[in-house]
């Protein structure tokens, strides 16, 4: 599964430059973010997906193969956000 995650603040290029998020922007406003393209289209806006919803979208099963309580790292260097 690739994943690309990109800040308004931070990368407003990527968002000009993505039709289909152009588009939804014009329609929804900023208000309606974030927003979530699989293959270039969109499947969810308003939140972030969870780990099933990109699970169901890869079609891949879901496992929990971390430790909630663990101090290793889990399997991403990406922080989760809050």
């Amino acid at each position: 599964v690739n994943i690309k995650r990109y800040s308004l603040a931070k990368n407003p290029q990527q968002f000009l430059n993505t039709p289909v998020i152009r588009a939804f922007l014009n329609t929804s406003g900023m208000e309606s973010l974030p927003a979530t393209l699989l293959d270039g289209q969109l499947v969810m806006a308003g939140k972030l997906p969870s780990r099933e919803d990109i699970a169901r979208w890869a079609g891949i099963s879901l496992t929990q193969d971390w430790n909630e309580d663990s101090t290793q790292p889990r399997c991403c260097s990406i922080p989760r956000m809050p």
